[in-house]
C-alpha cells in the first residue's frame, strides 16, 4: 500500500477519534441548571465524576458541593445515542470528556465517586455562601478561631460552638418558628429560613424563603412536608388529612380530622373511603 495513502488513512482515523470526544461542562453555582440537580449524590470535592447510575451522564460537583447530573453530548455519527463519560478523564472539568460508547469502559458496578480527602481533625469548614459540606455532622470538631462561617439549609443551620479558645463542636440548630408544628398550622410567614450568603459569616435565619432557594426548599422532601393521609386508630370512619400547601401560604399542617360517610370506613391502602364489609367496624370507639 502506498505510504502516503496509509498516512492519510491514519490521519483521518485520528481526526475522527478527536471529533468524537466532547469536553464536559464546567458547572458552577452560578451557571448550574436547576432542573439537573442530583440531591441523591453527595459531593465531597469539586469537579466532574462518573455517574453511578448511568454511563451517558456525569456528576458535576460545584465549589459549594452541590451535585448536578449532566448528560454527555449526542454522538454526531449516531444521533440516537449519547456519548459515554470517560471515568478516568476527571475530575478536572477542563480535562474531563465524553467519548463514543465503543471507546469507553463503563462498568456501573465499579464506577468510582468523588475521591476521599486527607483525614483531618476537623471536617471542611462551611463555604462562604452558607452551604454545608455533605459530611458535616452534629458534634464534629471545629476551631472557633477559624470556623466562623455558619451554614445551613431550609430551617436549620450549623454553628461552631466553642469549648475552649481553639476547640469546639459543630452544632445543628433550628431556625425560629411561631407556634407548635405538632399542634397548629404553621404558615410560611410564621417561620424563619436559612438565607445562604446573606451575611459575611455564611448566612443567617431570616423571615421568608429566599427567592433563589425557593424551588430547592419546597421540592426537598427533607425540608417541605408533603400532603398525606393518616388513618385514625380509634375510629374506622375517621382519617387525618395533612395539607401543607405552600401556594396557600401553609408550610406545615398537623392535620384535619375528617369522617367517611355513614356506612363506609377509611382504607389506608387505597387512601379513600370504602363500603363496610360484613364484620368491619364502621363506627368510632
Amino acid at each position: 500500500m502506498n505510504k502516503n495513502f496509509l498516512a492519510i488513512l491514519v490521519a483521518i482515523g485520528v481526526s475522527a477519534l478527536a471529533d468524537a470526544r466532547q469536553s464536559t461542562m464546567h458547572v458552577t453555582d452560578e451557571n448550574a441548571p436547576a432542573d439537573r440537580r442530583a440531591t441523591w449524590y453527595n459531593c465531597t470535592a469539586e469537579g466532574n465524576y462518573p455517574d453511578p447510575t448511568t454511563c451517558d451522564c456525569y456528576i458535576a460537583c460545584t465549589r459549594a458541593l452541590n451535585s448536578y447530573q449532566m448528560p454527555c453530548a449526542l454522538d454526531n455519527e449516531q444521533p440516537d445515542q449519547r456519548l459515554f463519560y470517560v471515568p478516568t478523564s476527571g475530575p478536572d472539568p477542563a480535562k474531563s470528556y465524553c467519548d463514543r460508547q465503543q471507546n469507553v469502559d463503563c462498568d456501573l458496578n465499579t464506577t468510582t465517586t468523588t475521591p476521599s480527602t486527607t483525614t483531618t481533625v476537623s471536617p471542611p469548614p462551611p463555604s462562604k455562601n452558607g452551604t454545608c459540606p455533605a459530611d458535616l455532622e452534629d458534634g464534629d470538631d471545629c476551631n472557633p478561631m477559624v470556623d466562623c462561617d455558619q451554614c445551613g439549609h431550609c430551617d436549620w443551620y450549623f454553628v461552631c460552638v466553642a469549648t475552649s479558645d481553639t476547640t469546639g463542636n459543630w452544632r445543628r440548630k433550628e431556625c425560629d418558628v411561631k407556634g407548635d408544628p405538632a399542634t397548629s398550622v404553621i404558615r410560611v410567614d410564621d417561620k424563619m429560613f436559612f438565607h445562604r450568603g446573606s451575611t459575611s459569616f455564611g448566612g443567617m435565619c431570616a423571615p421568608g424563603i429566599p427567592p433563589n432557594l425557593e424551588n430547592d426548599y419546597i421540592n426537598d422532601p427533607n425540608c417541605k412536608l408533603p400532603c398525606e393521609f393518616e388513618e385514625d386508630a380509634n375510629c374506622s370512619r375517621a382519617y387525618l388529612y395533612k395539607d401543607p400547601d405552600y401556594t396557600k401560604g401553609i408550610w406545615s399542617d398537623p392535620g384535619t380530622r375528617l369522617l367517611c360517610p355513614e356506612g363506609t370506613r377509611w382504607n389506608q391502602t387505597v387512601l379513600t373511603c370504602v363500603f363496610c364489609a360484613d364484620g368491619d367496624k364502621c363506627d368510632c370507639n
